[in-house]
């Protein structure tokens, strides 16, 4: 089906190739979203560019060709891979059939226009026309799901769908849910998944967001402040691979008083990107500010959302599909 590539997502710098790598700092890069691009495309084009790297550098162990060095996960968060406490549900085929506030389960079988909009690049370029999204090649549940198509063959790409308007309830402090497929494992530096904050993507974005994302085959958690003054992206990288070829469900929490990031796969918890935990940029100093002297209301209030894919480093063709997306105030659960 068409490729569904969205709007570079909230990658802020977390430009990265297989480490060790040596990234660009983000923070030095100038507040316009075309610098912030620039900078980016400066990672894209070295042949080390930071996530997995600095990754190493916190944790002390040489970088990993699978993905971030394993870590050593702080007494204070959750061991990852630990089961943990069952999620505060809300009965699926609730209210209108939603679980949460906000729903997707894609069964109409096309986009909502009034609920989304559809956006996709190439080099920090907004396609001239949009791709299809919602197909029937394969989903978690029911027949239909999102489908986004990575391109292995260009500096960069992006396809998401973007929400036009969120529950006020969720603008602070919120859970969310979906399922997610993808073909193959992916092994670019840094890929941009989910994207939450006070402004949706494009080719060539100006954001304020928390993300879950994916690098050199593990896990990352960012805050990304892109195309405005000052710059820059805070990491945490959770220990374990993404799984592949399979259905999986990955939670997250959003909190941004105080901010938090945190994500969970199958019910078991990957851990939390906070003032305590920050692996990226190397010397944060625990229970210092995330972020330009702050760890509170960095994100200014949860706008919008974009779901797809922002590749900064691609290096193969993928394909990605999501399912059953569900944004509440309580934790959702896995169907």
């Amino acid at each position: 089906m068409g490729r569904v590539r969205l709007g570079p997502v909230l990658l802020l710098f977390a430009c990265s190739s297989a480490p060790p790598r040596a990234r660009v700092d983000a923070g030095a890069s100038s507040g316009a979203a075309g610098q912030a691009a620039d900078a980016c495309a400066a990672c894209d084009s070295s042949a080390a560019g930071g996530g997995a790297g600095a990754a190493a550098g916190a944790s002390g162990a040489a970088g990993s060709t699978d993905g971030p060095p394993a870590l050593e996960v702080s007494p204070s968060q959750p061991e990852a891979g630990a089961p943990d406490a069952p999620a505060e549900t809300r009965p699926e085929g609730g209210t209108n059939g939603c679980a949460g506030l906000f729903c997707e389960d894609f069964e109409s079988g096309t986009l909502d226009t009034a609920k989304w909009a559809v956006t996709s690049g190439v080099n920090h370029v907004d396609d001239a026309t949009q791709p299809t999204v919602v197909g029937s090649e394969r989903a978690a549940h029911g027949k239909y799901a999102a489908h986004f198509h990575g391109k292995g063959n260009v500096p960069n790409d992006d396809a998401f769908i973007v929400t036009k308007v969120l529950p006020a309830e969720l603008r602070t402090h919120h859970f969310g849910r979906l399922y997610f497929y993808v073909a193959a494992k992916p092994t670019s530096g840094h890929v941009q998944w989910i994207l939450g904050g006070s402004a949706g993507m494009s080719a060539n974005p100006k954001l304020r967001d928390f993300e879950v994302a994916t690098i050199n085959g593990g896990w990352q958690l960012g805050f990304d402040q892109l195309g405005m003054t000052p710059s820059g992206e805070e990491v945490f990288y959770p220990q374990g691979q993404v799984p592949v070829a399979k259905w999986t469900c990955l939670e997250w929490e959003y909190d941004d008083a105080p901010d938090s990031d945190t994500a969970w796969v199958e019910g078991q918890s990957l851990g939390t990107l906070d003032d305590q935990h920050i692996n990226y940029p190397a010397g944060h100093v625990p229970g210092s500010p995330i972020f330009d002297g702050k760890s509170s209301g960095l994100i200014g209030g949860f706008t919008t959302y974009s779901f797809g894919f922002y590749d900064w480093h691609p290096n193969t063709d993928f394909d990605l599909y999501f399912d059953d997306i569900v944004l509440d105030t309580k934790r959702v659960g896995c169907l």
